[in-house]
């Protein structure tokens, strides 16, 4: 690997609970639900090893997070020690309590998903009638609260030709992130796979992101490919700067990979991170997704 190590990743992403209020069609997690939540006290241990081995930043997904209500009290806890903590959230009936409670507790940012300017379209994917409407007002209340909103999207064929507007629009709602993703085919989505750009789109969409960033700087970043390219796509961080962890404890290289490498309740994040002989193949023989399911488990 050319790049340092660092001592500890950068970045988790915690799976905190798999319970959702929506079943979207394009969810990688829903092959998860059979999987045992933590308890309060379990969840302190895997803060605090979180806390000890000094990671920057915590995303709380899922699932809905905000459906558990320790949740506060763990962003809380993470926040009091330095952590910075970002949510992930469908937006679905967000009160002006949440919001208020969120920002005194110091939530570094939320992140909501919108994946297309239309409605209708975006309901159909979300298997939920008013869904949109619920997400652009959560949009606009967090961000005239002043809790940093980034936009989450799926980029598939659905949405391909309205991203510049969908942009536009969730700036003028007040939001000043968007994250691109790329359709990832478990879960749900298991047969969406025909709903993937074809490579004369990746092509068009890597031509158009530039143009949109000079437009709108510092807020459009995308993860597509598995590989950095700098300035357009900040490719996958799986095992090179970020861990994930599921809401039983077990660690994965990301939550897109099945693969456990040890589990938070009982292993250091820094000796996982260093020593884990997963880990340390992926970082030089690295391929996005599908990995554990066939090298590194051989």
């Amino acid at each position: 690997m050319n790049n340092l190590l660092l001592r500890s990743p950068m970045f988790v992403n915690w799976n905190y609970t798999y319970r959702c209020n929506f079943n979207c069609n394009h969810c990688y997690s829903r092959d998860r639900m059979d999987l045992e939540e933590l308890s309060f006290r379990q969840k302190i241990i895997i803060a605090d090893n979180l806390i000890r081995n000094k990671v920057f930043s915590v995303n709380l997904g899922g699932g809905e997070p905000l459906l558990c209500e320790d949740c506060y009290d763990i962003i809380k806890y993470l926040r009091t020690n330095n952590v910075n903590v970002n949510v992930s959230t469908n937006g679905w009936k967000i009160s002006d309590e949440c919001i208020n409670l969120l920002k005194k507790i110091d939530l570094s940012g939320v992140s909501i998903s919108l994946d297309n300017i239309c409605p209708e379209k975006h309901d159909e994917l979300r298997n939920k009638k008013g869904s949109f409407d619920e997400a652009s007002d959560a949009i606009q209340r967090f961000a005239n609260a002043g809790i940093f909103v980034h936009i989450s999207t799926v980029i598939t064929q659905d949405n391909f030709y309205s991203l510049k507007p969908l942009i536009d629009y969730c700036y003028k709602l007040g939001a000043r992130g968007i994250n691109f993703k790329r359709l990832k085919t478990m879960g749900n989505a298991r047969n969406m796979s025909g709903k993937d750009l074809t490579s004369e789109q990746v092509r068009v969409l890597y031509e158009q992101i530039p143009i949109w960033k000079k437009e709108y700087p510092n807020v459009i970043s995308m993860v597509y490919g598995p590989k950095c390219i700098p300035g357009l796509d900040s490719g996958c961080p799986c095992g090179k700067t970020a861990l994930a962890i599921m809401c039983n404890g077990d660690i994965s290289p990301c939550v897109y990979n099945i693969a456990v490498v040890g589990n938070a309740l009982v292993d250091d994040i820094h000796d996982v991170w260093v020593n884990s002989k997963e880990l340390n193949y992926l970082r030089t023989h690295f391929e996005c997704m599908g990995l554990a399911n066939s090298k590194l488990n051989e």
